[in-house]
């Protein structure tokens, strides 16, 4: 899962659903759920709910260097190698 934000929980698109229970059935199947943030404005809490476990949380400073990151994500996802990368770049 990718945003570039935190779940939205008020409006007038209807009822939502917490991140735990809304990311929990994939959980459940055995999924390995990454959650990757991008941008000062991704809520690290909500990306950590989402994720099987914090290693598989990252935060990237723009899309544009989410490519920069592609390999190690891959690398990882195929070992089942737990990483946490944070990438601050201004």
């Amino acid at each position: 899962m990718i945003t570039d934000g935190a779940q939205t929980t008020s409006g007038t698109k209807g009822p939502y659903t917490p991140l735990d229970k809304a990311s929990q059935p994939l959980k459940d199947k055995g999924v390995d759920v990454w959650s990757i943030g991008v941008g000062k404005k991704a809520s690290k809490a909500d990306l950590v709910t989402i994720a099987s476990d914090p290693g598989k949380v990252i935060v990237t400073s723009s899309f544009k260097s989410l490519k920069d990151i592609l390999d190690d994500v891959q690398k990882a996802a195929c070992e089942g190698i737990q990483i946490t990368l944070f990438f601050i770049l201004i």
